[in-house]
């Protein structure tokens, strides 16, 4: 990042950068507060696109991406009905400790795998 102090548009670039980060960041803190002062957690579940939700965290981190040269593929991921703000949190939390933790040029894969009708017995929590 420092070799490109002298180029404009790379210096506007790391501001965009900056400033879109810093208002993701104030809505976060929102939410949190949000999250924080409502005892029914009911009314915080919204239906997330884990699509969105990898391409902003992504974006968070595309510096180091860029700088360990990591591959970040994933499937088609479904909209399911979540709290926002801790799918976001989780999957940074993942791709941070996958990129935090890896040698040289990490592939990370992202997928999903629906439950067969026989196999949700084994996890009765669920509905």
């Amino acid at each position: 990042m420092e070799k490109n102090i002298e180029n404009r548009a790379a210096v506007r670039q790391y501001l965009e950068k900056i400033k879109f980060s810093a208002k993701r960041m104030s809505s976060l803190i929102t939410d949190v507060l949000k999250y924080s002062q409502l005892s029914n957690t009911d009314n915080l579940f919204v239906e997330v696109d884990l699509n969105k939700i990898i391409e902003i965290v992504k974006q968070d981190y595309d510096l180091l991406i860029e700088e360990k040269h990591a591959e970040i593929n994933y499937t088609k991921l479904p909209v399911i009905k979540a709290i926002p703000v801790q799918m976001q949190q989780l999957i940074s939390n993942l791709m941070n400790n996958a990129l935090k933790y890896a040698d040289k040029k990490p592939v990370i894969e992202i997928s999903f795998q629906s439950l067969h009708k026989d196999e949700d017995k084994n996890y009765p929590q669920l509905n």
